[in-house]
């Protein structure tokens, strides 16, 4: 019947092409050493097997609330200098891109310490701020500045002490460590357990937020670069919701928030502290 017809019949398919995940860019392009540092891959068709590696940066972790257009990674860059860093989906790379390590700023806390197996503080201070040092030891006792406390044979715990920094400039305390024979640590091991904390000045300023244009309903993070951002600083953009402190260094700070309600110009601005001194104004562009 066909050879009669003069015809034949045919069947026209459309294959389907997937589409590829597309990297536009990464952000920021400079980090601090030893300070966590959220990294944000934008692009098209992002999907839960994008990856990210940074040469140095330790624990690379993929954060919640990803999307199509948007994944953030956060990892501890532990060495300064230029590092190769690589986007990646299912082992093909889709984006190369150096990230500039930094050496930490004069105003991080430095920790020293002596006999003892860790210590820590809260970060970053400033004047007029109450903080809590802590210091962890086993089977021993402080003395010192402190009441002395001993730990029974086999315990660990916590020593802390909370005091307010009054004036700006540096602020050394220091204590002994002595074991369960009356022994000082610091004698035998040549050297006392101490911290020096470096107080941030009053004259915080802010160099740029960025970035200054956002999409309607879509969840960013806003990066503001200067020097001697506070522990307090404080972010707010008009008709953005769900504003979170991200933290950060005494030159950069991370807030995340999302554009909402409505499109146009919002005005944002960066203070010291909750409800304290401006440090800069800005606009932010929200668009569809």
């Amino acid at each position: 019947m066909l050879a009669l017809s003069g015809g034949r019949l045919w069947t026209e398919f459309r294959v389907i092409q997937e589409n590829m995940p597309t990297v536009f860019y990464v952000s920021p392009l400079t980090a601090t050493v030893n300070q966590s540092t959220v990294f944000t891959v934008k692009g098209n068709y992002l999907t839960d097997n994008i990856g990210l590696s940074i040469s140095g940066c330790t624990t690379i972790t993929a954060l919640e609330g990803g999307t199509a257009t948007q994944r953030r990674f956060r990892c501890v860059p532990t060495a300064t200098g230029a590092k190769q860093a690589t986007v990646k989906a299912d082992g093909k790379t889709l984006f190369n891109f150096t990230v500039n390590v930094l050496p930490l700023p004069a105003c991080v806390p430095k920790i020293v310490y002596a006999g003892v197996e860790s210590t820590s503080s809260d970060g970053t201070v400033e004047k007029g701020q109450s903080i809590t040092h802590k210091w962890k030891v086993r089977n021993s006792q402080l003395s010192g500045i402190y009441p002395a406390f001993t730990l029974k044979a086999g315990q660990m715990g916590w020593i802390e002490v909370q005091f307010t920094l009054q004036e700006s400039g540096d602020l050394k305390i220091w204590v002994d460590i002595i074991n369960e024979k009356g022994e000082s640590l610091s004698a035998l091991s040549g050297g006392r357990l101490w911290t020096e904390f470096k107080v941030i000045p009053d004259n915080s300023t802010v160099f740029e937020v960025s970035p200054l244009t956002a999409n309607f309903y879509e969840s960013t993070v806003f990066t503001i670069r200067g020097n001697n951002l506070p522990a307090s600083t404080a972010f707010w953009i008009a008709e953005c919701a769900s504003l979170t402190n991200l933290g950060g260094t005494a030159t950069q700070w991370q807030f995340r928030c999302t554009p909402s309600y409505s499109k146009g110009v919002k005005e944002g601005v960066v203070k010291d502290k909750p409800g304290g001194t401006l440090l800069h104004s800005f606009t932010v562009n929200v668009q569809w």
